[in-house]
Formats: structure tokens, C-alpha cells, sequence
């Protein structure tokens, strides 16, 4: 998946709003010129920071107030 910027209005987006499409679209966008400065979704930093691991043997639970 990649984040595309639109340069002109495609419903339900308008221009200038980021929209999430697969690669292959992305690419047809950028090509047709109706896209511009396609990044991929999510950025390589941000997808490796949100992985948290948690002790092994251990139950997620609420805290008791």
C-alpha cells in the first residue's frame, strides 16, 4: 500500500488529501499525473516502533481501581 497526495478532485477525495491505495494504483495515479510524491504506508520507522513485545508467560489484564 502506498500514501499518494492527489493533485485534482476524485471522489471522495479532494485535492491535496492523502489517500491509501495499493501499489499498482499508486503508480497509475503518479503516471496519469493525478497523483504526486507516493510514499509507502507505513513509513519503515513507524511499523518497526509500533511491534511491542511483552514478557513471555505474562496475561494482558485491566488494572483493578
Amino acid at each position: 500500500m502506498k500514501l499518494v497526495e492527489l493533485t485534482r478532485d476524485l471522489r471522495p477525495w479532494r485535492a491535496g488529501d492523502s489517500a491509501l491505495v495499493p501499489d499498482a494504483v499508486a503508480d497509475a495515479m503518479v503516471g496519469a499525473g493525478e497523483a504526486h510524491s507516493a510514499r509507502p504506508f507505513p513509513p519503515q520507522a513507524e511499523a518497526s516502533a509500533q511491534v511491542q513485545e511483552r514478557p513471555r508467560g505474562s496475561y494482558l489484564t485491566r488494572k483493578r481501581s
